[in-house]
This record gives C-alpha cells, structure tokens and sequence, in this order.
C-alpha cells in the first residue's frame, strides 16, 4: 500500500473537506436522529450508490498495481528488483506530489476531480499492457500515481457531502465496503483476464476506470439548505 493509495491509508488524515467542513450539529438534534435511519438509508440513497460504484472501479483498477503488473514486469523480462524500484517511484511521487496537487483540486467540484483521477488511472493502467521497455513503465507508474494523488483525497471526504450528520459515520463505512469490495475482485478478476489475455486485461482496467468516471460523474449530493439562524428576541418594553 502506498501513501496515497484508495485504501484507507496514510493520506486519508489530510483529506480536505469538499467545499468545507461540514457544519457541527446541535448536540440535541443529533439525540433526536440518532435512532433513525442506518446503513437501510445509505443503501436508499442512490446518487451515494453511483459514488459507491465508482470507487469499487476504482480500487478494482488501482489494484492490479499489486496484483497484474508483477506478472506484468516478469513477463516483460525483468526481476522483482524493477518491480520494486517502480513501487519506489509511486511512493517517492506520492509523498512530492500530493499536498501540492490537493491544494488545487479542493478548489474544483469534488465530482469532476474524481472523475478526471479515474480516467488518468484507467489511462495509466491500459498503457502498461503497451510497454515492457523499463523507462516506459516507469512512465505508466508517473500517470497513474498522478491519478491516484488527484481523486483519493477528494474520494475519501467526499461521503460528508452526501450524509445528514447523523449518518456521517455510517457513510464513511459504506465507502470503506466499497473499498474492500474492489480490492477483493481486483486480484480475483484480474488475475482471472490476465490470464487469459494480458492485452485484455489492461483494456478492461481502462474500461472500469471510465466506468467509475461517469459513476462519479453522476453521483451529485444532495443540495442541503443553511441552517437559518435563530430570531433574535424582541427587546422588552420599557416601563
């Protein structure tokens, strides 16, 4: 796993909140709902199901980093020693790239950033099947570390935009199944392609990430009202 993997992970404490941090609730309000609704209502909420989908693309996709692309390198001729250097390289890119890039792309629509970081990944991933020479690997390893460094902040907070207050916790947990369910099928299903047809498989990671892309494209929350403040009380007649 590297700094700026999908997963839940060492870049998920600096994640900005999209458009700001949501609002504290009042301690009294959050009494009332905290009986209400449950994972029942994040699985009712559909425009949180297409974010939902779009993240398993995206850690089905990420995952054959770990996955495929070993195969991958040996295929291609060289040890794990190449294998690994690439794994540095995500993770030296990650560490010089990340905040740098986050300080733009938590100025821009969360949607449209996730969106562009799945089709940079989709793109990464189906050049790797293109190239075996070491110096073009390395460069499908800049691609899709970039696209990883773009959408998986924004990814990880964006569940705030969608959830009442009450349910945050319960959002955050649905993102987390999603995650889990990706990294099962990536090895799963990719190694399954890749054996059947290394060409293939990187087509079809490039198809699920632009897949993702028009999930998360499509996943608008919910336009949520300011709370209007409290009337200010009538001054007491005088006597």
């Amino acid at each position: 796993m590297t700094p700026c993997s999908p997963w839940p992970s060492a870049c998920s404490p600096c994640a900005p909140w999209p458009g700001g941090r949501p609002p504290a609730q009042d301690p009294a309000e959050a009494a009332a709902e905290g009986g209400r609704g449950g994972y029942r209502a994040v699985f009712a909420d559909r425009p949180y199901l297409l974010f939902l989908g779009s993240m398993v693309a995206a850690t089905f996709v990420y995952g054959q980093s770990t996955a495929t692309l070993p195969l991958h390198v040996t295929d291609a001729g060289f040890d794990n020693k190449v294998y690994g250097l690439l794994l540095g390289l995500n993770a030296l890119l990650c560490v010089l790239i990340e905040l740098p890039l986050t300080r733009h792309t938590e100025r821009r629509t969360p949607r449209r950033v996730i969106a562009a970081g799945l089709l940079l990944l989709g793109l990464g991933m189906a050049l790797t099947g293109a190239v075996q020479a070491v110096w073009l690997l390395a460069l499908t390893v800049v691609v899709w570390t970039v696209a990883e460094t773009v959408y998986t902040p924004i990814a990880n907070a964006y569940p705030a935009e969608f959830s009442p207050a009450h349910l945050r916790g319960r959002y955050q947990g649905a993102e987390g199944i999603a995650h889990t369910l990706g990294g099962a099928l990536g090895p799963a299903v990719g190694g399954l392609l890749y054996g059947i047809s290394a060409p293939l498989h990187w087509v079809v990671c490039g198809a699920v990430a632009a897949l993702g892309a028009g999930l998360a494209l499509a996943a608008v929350p919910p336009a949520r009202a300011p709370k209007s403040a409290a009337p200010a009380a009538e001054p007491a007649p005088a006597a």
